[in-house]
């Protein structure tokens, strides 16, 4: 009786496979769950916030190259072209003479010239 129960205990003990976690392999800890589902609403908060970032970034970007080639037409854009012919009825005559004569002095102008 004694040699059976040894032979079973042993026939046993080398069945017996390694120990495994509850619900087939996996363990779940809620305290590392909760820390995980929070750091990735922070990588999302963060994400979000590098999106606008380099929307702002890029809209700046765009406005500098539309400067940039704003600045080729700079002499074209200062040209006297506002007075017209339908300006005398506000002006007197002589304050419109010398207004015009100031005008095309600095339309004609060289660009060297005024530095």
């Amino acid at each position: 009786m004694k040699n059976k129960v040894l032979t079973v205990l042993l026939i046993l003990t080398l069945c017996v496979g390694t120990a495994s976690a509850q619900f087939g392999g996996v363990v779940y800890d809620p305290t590392n769950y909760h820390n995980a589902v929070l750091r990735y609403f922070q990588l999302q908060q963060q994400l979000i916030q590098l999106r606008n970032s380099y929307a702002q970034l890029v809209a700046q970007y765009n406005l500098a190259v539309q400067m940039a080639k704003n600045i080729q037409n700079m002499p074209a854009r200062y040209r006297a072209s506002f007075l017209v012919e339908s300006t005398p009825a506000r002006f007197p005559r002589s304050t419109l003479a010398t207004s015009r004569q100031q005008l095309n002095c600095f339309s004609t102008a060289p660009l060297n010239s005024l530095a």
